[in-house]
């Protein structure tokens, strides 16, 4: 199995959850309370999270390792790859999804805009693509299409489908499919 196929949203909170729950631990007992089967899965999350300075090793030199956690960040699992550094896919349609909440209505190039932070610019190609996805899945409420070719239809989030904190995922596949919910919403091809 590569690393890419480890990397997982729900094995990667699976862990957290776990490490959260118990403070000091083992990779066994990790193991022990998730419904991973694969040891090493639980050791390439550890890695990452040793790494990117939120658990440690309490003695280096026993086996099993043992460790703690150092910096708890809340019910979230930290983005981190096995080398610790940040998971920065999917942080632009968090900001996105977030914004639509505020700006009640908006186009693809306001939500861009309104989203974008300084270190994490939203590109108005992007913004029209995530638009153009909920809308098909439901989550956006046309409020005035486009009046010409080439110009912006104007949405609304549906206060209903505000399903929760995480953003509503475009899988390759072309697919909306929402963390929360842990359901695909749409599918292009099927009505």
């Amino acid at each position: 199995m590569t690393p890419s196929e480890r990397i997982s949203a729900d094995t990667r909170q699976s862990v957290w959850n776990a490490i959260r729950e118990q403070r000091t631990f083992t990779s066994v007992s990790i193991l022990n309370a998730t419904s991973l089967e694969d040891l090493s899965s639980v050791r390439w999350y550890l890695s990452g999270f040793e790494t990117a300075g939120y658990i440690k090793k309490t003695a280096t030199d026993k086996s099993p390792h043992v460790f703690e956690l150092v910096k708890d960040i809340g019910r979230e699992a930290p983005r981190v790859r096995r080398d610790g550094s940040s998971i920065t896919q999917g942080s632009k349609r968090d900001q996105m999804w977030r914004t639509m909440r505020i700006l009640k209505i908006f186009d693809a190039d306001e939500l861009a805009m309104a989203a974008s932070l300084e270190e994490s610019p939203v590109d108005s190609e992007d913004a029209r693509s995530y638009v153009f996805h909920l809308h098909k899945a439901g989550y956006l409420q046309l409020v005035q299409a486009a009046k010409h070719t080439g110009g912006m239809s104007r949405y609304r989030l549906i206060q209903s489908m505000y399903t929760g904190p995480k953003a509503p995922m475009i899988k390759k596949v072309r697919q909306v499919y929402d963390p929360n919910l842990k359901k695909v919403m749409y599918q292009e091809g099927r009505s």
